[in-house]
């Protein structure tokens, strides 16, 4: 049988903190204007910690934050 390796690296994701307004907005529900007030946000106020940090950003909340945990990672 062949063996399967674990998926704990961050394949298909991409990093918050370093994505683009493009790779923003191909997650379901991130738009353009959401997309630009996350990297405005990360600009300002720094790299985000955490995907749960990216609340801080007018209009996102816990579900949106749960869906880009889906696509995306935050390197330390």
């Amino acid at each position: 049988p062949q063996l399967t390796h674990s998926t704990t690296d961050q394949s298909g994701k991409f990093d918050l903190n370093t994505a683009t307004s493009s790779q923003l907005e191909s997650i379901p529900g991130i738009g353009p204007a959401k997309a630009s007030a996350i990297l405005v946000d990360r600009e300002k106020n720094g790299p985000f910690l955490s995907i749960s940090d990216v609340q801080r950003v007018s209009g996102i909340g816990v579900k949106t934050a749960d869906k880009i945990d889906l696509y995306a990672f935050v390197s330390h």
